[in-house]
């Protein structure tokens, strides 16, 4: 996942990139655009629109910031699990825009 500043105070965007790993190698790769709110250490993303649609359906993604590198919560949905994310740069380019 990687999350971008907006020029608005406490929105953020974000792009949730996602592929097969050792545990599903029968999951398929894509990505999509969120939209959503940063404050105290709470993430909220909504589901904006497909960069690259396997036939799935968006979901959105609340985490807390667990320290200034991780971040860890739920997705939108019963059947994903939970996530965290690592941050591994402070780069990175927005979502490319809808067409």
């Amino acid at each position: 996942m990687i999350v971008h500043d907006t020029d608005d105070q406490d929105r953020v965007r974000a792009t949730f990139k996602f592929y097969p790993t050792p545990e599903n190698l029968g999951a398929d790769s894509g990505s999509y655009a969120l939209t959503g709110n940063y404050q105290a250490g709470h993430l909220l993303l909504d589901p904006d629109y497909w960069i690259d649609n396997p036939g799935y359906r968006m979901v959105g993604l609340n985490g807390e910031l667990e320290d200034a590198d991780t971040l860890t919560g739920a997705m939108g949905s019963d059947t994903c699990g939970p996530f965290s994310v690592q941050r591994i740069s402070d780069e990175a380019d927005p979502p490319p825009p809808e067409d």
